[in-house]
């Protein structure tokens, strides 16, 4: 596998922590089981970006848990914005790489289409604000099309990034002026680099996002975009349930060769 990031890796990274690391974690620093799920829910429910926003967390703790792990949290480094309301974010992350995210608003309405609601609902009953996330800085798979695959693979993103893009996104959100504590509805797993080439990091970002404890998406408002890596399509269909969408991009496999290297391994 492509190594991570690396500095401070004897450390752990919070964000990339299920509950039950967490919970190992707050066990071993001798705190309460019950600080676990303050922590977590701190990461992933109001999507803290320091552990220094953790008010309700004593300072002792918030000490000992920067001494013994590492928050990755992402700046937001430019945002593009587009009459439609769409917005593109740049976001550095701690080692000074860059990916992008991607804000796609559909709000309720005639002309709105919302394939996931049900037939009660009606057409455009439901609000859509969709993220495209990214899961790998650069990207090996060299589709021909792709401005991404020019760059290469750097690495992979860490779960706790994928989230944070997610957390970020949020916030900004929030402050200019868009309803909810959490105004995403939708992800899409569409960004740079391929979701299943980072296959573990991948997984566990949806073990996260999925939490009721924390951000709590429904399944059923996730996908995850592959350019065709067969095994591991296989074996997402047996490990998740949320939704997968395979990039198809031409109308025969002798086309799609030509444009997607992929097609060839």
């Amino acid at each position: 596998m492509l190594p991570l990031f690396q500095s401070d890796a004897a450390r752990p990274d919070l964000r990339s922590l299920s509950l039950s690391d967490l919970s190992a974690l707050v066990e071993r620093l001798g705190e309460r089981p019950y600080r676990a799920r303050q922590l977590h829910a701190w990461l992933h429910r109001k999507g803290a970006a320091s552990l220094d926003a953790m008010t309700d967390l004593p300072r002792a703790f918030r000490e000992r848990l920067a001494a013994q792990a590492r928050l990755t949290t992402l700046d937001i480094d430019a945002v593009q914005e587009s009459t439609d309301g769409t917005r593109k974010y740049r976001m550095r992350t701690q080692d000074g790489k860059f990916i992008e995210s991607v804000y796609m608003p559909d709000e309720a309405g005639a002309e709105s289409f919302d394939p996931e609601a049900d037939e009660e609902e009606g057409p455009g009953a439901r609000v859509r604000r969709t993220l495209c996330v990214s899961t790998q800085v650069g990207c090996a798979m060299g589709c021909g099309f792709c401005m991404t695959a020019t760059m290469g693979l750097l690495r992979n993103l860490t779960a706790g990034e994928i989230c944070d893009q997610v957390y970020r996104v949020n916030a900004d959100l929030r402050r200019i002026g868009v309803p909810g504590e959490r105004p995403l509805t939708n992800l899409v797993y569409m960004g740079m680099g391929e979701p299943l080439h980072n296959y573990e990091n991948v997984l566990r970002s949806l073990e996260l996002l999925l939490s009721e404890e924390g951000a709590n998406f429904s399944q059923r408002h996730i996908t995850v975009s592959t350019s065709g890596l067969v095994p591991n399509i296989v074996r997402f269909g047996e490990e998740c349930q949320v939704k997968l969408a395979v990039s198809l991009n031409a109308t025969t496999d002798e086309q799609r060769a030509k444009l997607m290297p992929v097609d060839r391994k």
